[in-house]
C-alpha cells in the first residue's frame, strides 16, 4: 500500500463494534436542541446554538463518520471483534502530546469552532495520498490504501470528541494537524 512499515503501529479503531446509539451519542452534535455540556463546559455553546452554518458542517462531518464506519466494517467483516489494527501515525500519541505541549487540562474549554476543525481535517484526508495520479484507477489505489488510516482521523478529530473528550484549544488543534501534515509527507 505504500506505507512505510516503521511508521506503522496497532490502534484501536472504536468505531466498528460500538452499537448505532452509542456512536451517535459519542460522534453527533444537534446544534438545534444542544446538550447541557454544550453550553457549560464548551466556550462558544450559547453562540453556536442555532447556527446553521455550523449545523450545516456538523451533519457533512456526521455523514463522512456514518460512511467510513459502513465501509470499514464492510472492509472488516470477517473479523468484526477485532478493532485493533495496524495503522500510521499514533493518532492518540500525537494529541495527547498537544495537551501536554499546551497545557490543555480535563476541565478547559475548548475555542474551537466547527468551522475551524471540520473543514481543516477534511483538507488534512484530503492531501493524505499515498497513490498520486488523478486517473480513476490511480484514486480508487489510493483510496482502498488510505480508507482505514482517514476513517481513524476522522473518528479521533471529529468536532465534538475534540471539545468535549480533548477539550483542545486552536493551538493545541493547529498543532496536531501540523504534526499529522509533517509526518505524513515529511
Amino acid at each position: 500500500d505504500g506505507l512505510d512499515a516503521m511508521c506503522i503501529e496497532k490502534q484501536k479503531l472504536g468505531i466498528l463494534n460500538m452499537s448505532n446509539a452509542a456512536f451517535k451519542a459519542k460522534y453527533r452534535l444537534d446544534l438545534a436542541n444542544p446538550p447541557e455540556w454544550f453550553k457549560q463546559d464548551y466556550e462558544f455553546g450559547n453562540e453556536l446554538t442555532g447556527d446553521r452554518p455550523s449545523m450545516a458542517l456538523l451533519d457533512t462531518e456526521w455523514e463522512a463518520l456514518l460512511k467510513d464506519r459502513r465501509v470499514i466494517r464492510q472492509i472488516n467483516k470477517a473479523k468484526m471483534n477485532e478493532e485493533m489494527m495496524q495503522l500510521p501515525l499514533n493518532i492518540t500519541r500525537i494529541i495527547e502530546s498537544a495537551k501536554r505541549v499546551f497545557n490543555v487540562k480535563a476541565n478547559d474549554r475548548s475555542n474551537l469552532r466547527p468551522s475551524d476543525v471540520i473543514p481543516a481535517v477534511q483538507n488534512l484526508l484530503d492531501h493524505m495520498r499515498i497513490v498520486r495520479g488523478t486517473d480513476p484507477i490511480s484514486q480508487e489505489a489510493d483510496a482502498n490504501a488510505t480508507i482505514l488510516f482517514k476513517g481513524l482521523l476522522r473518528s479521533r478529530l471529529a468536532f465534538k470528541e475534540v471539545v468535549k473528550e480533548h477539550r483542545l484549544n486552536k493551538l493545541a488543534f493547529d498543532h496536531v494537524i501540523g504534526e499529522l501534515q509533517n509526518r505524513w509527507d515529511p
